[in-house]
């Protein structure tokens, strides 16, 4: 029929509209909202719009269900490690047990899944960090696997003895392949 908007325009009409009441909902950022409109309604390239290269990577490499427990895993054995220190333990290199977070070079999606789970859920809130930004600015993830078998090995305890205490910082305090741990 003559008379249909093509999807593409319906799309970017749509988008127009909502960035629109982004400027009403986000008056600081109005201008930006507002270009933003022009954008989408003057058919620019799709990657000039804002936030399609964040979605665009995302789709390119997005969060697995694998990530996600990882991510819970970790966060849950800081947990515990840290309700551990609360009960008098102590680390033995001295170091403690706040949680440093991922790489944020390589280990993006799971620093930003950490941030999410803390921020936005409100999961894992007691939890205390090394950095505010989940950032450790090392490779993590091949130690923190090691703690996570460790953690499965004893059955997932709920609260850790001084034994399950110290053999989880012992996996955490291993020395790691940073090649392997970054890909390389």
């Amino acid at each position: 029929m003559a008379n249909e908007i093509p999807d593409e325009m319906f799309k970017r009409m749509v988008l127009a509209n909502q960035y629109r009441m982004l400027a009403r909902l986000d008056s600081p950022n109005a201008d930006y909202w507002q270009r933003a409109a022009a954008v989408a309604e003057d058919l620019w390239p799709v990657e000039s719009l804002p936030g399609v290269a964040r979605l665009t990577e995302a789709a390119a490499s997005p969060l697995t269900r694998e990530h996600q427990e990882f991510v819970v895993d970790i966060l849950q054995i800081y947990r515990l490690l840290q309700d551990a220190e609360l009960e008098g333990m102590a680390a033995a290199d001295g170091r403690g047990a706040d949680f440093p977070g991922f790489d944020g070079n390589y280990e993006t999606k799971l620093m930003g899944y950490a941030r999410h789970l803390v921020e936005h859920e409100q999961r894992f809130t007691s939890v205390r960090t090394v950095s505010r930004d989940y950032n450790s600015h090392w490779p993590t993830v091949e130690s923190y696997a090691r703690m996570i078998a460790a953690w499965d090995r004893q059955g997932r305890p709920l609260r850790l003895s001084r034994e399950q205490f110290d053999e989880l910082l012992a996996e955490r305090a291993r020395p790691i392949d940073l090649a392997a741990a970054i890909g390389q």
